[in-house]
């Protein structure tokens, strides 16, 4: 679910420099890890336990002009942050691009999709 989408929102990476307006953030899923810590002295249910790590993947849709724009997809772990327009929040994530894919119509902008794998989070992701 986008918060603020459209009217300001932009992605920008720290490293490779680039940046782009949203036009929809489609996924945003945050996973916790869990940790087992049954043991053989367990007499009831697995006993688990919450662990440090989290998966964090998120899909965005952003305006894309390729006489102007590189898409990092080949490129390492970067600062990549999020900034909410008009709620004064941003999300801040060391994030990759897994998945590209690029659509055009006659008539609209030329847009990009883009997955990302973030390795580390701070800041509300929504």
């Amino acid at each position: 679910m986008a918060r603020a989408v459209g009217d300001g929102t932009t992605i920008t990476h720290a490293t490779t420099g680039f940046n782009a307006n949203l036009v929809s953030v489609d996924s945003f899923d945050v996973t916790r890890t869990e940790v087992n810590q049954t043991h053989m002295g367990t007499t009831t249910v697995e006993d688990f336990a919450p662990g440090n790590f989290l998966d964090v993947t998120f899909t965005v849709t952003y305006q894309f002009d390729p006489a102007l724009t590189t898409t990092p997809i080949d490129q390492v772990a970067e600062v990549v942050t999020i900034d909410w327009a008009g709620s004064g929040n941003t999300s801040v994530f060391t994030a990759f691009q897994t998945n590209v894919s690029m659509s055009s119509a006659v008539g609209e902008l030329m847009q990009q999709t883009a997955t990302y794998r973030a390795t580390a989070l701070s800041g509300a992701p929504l």
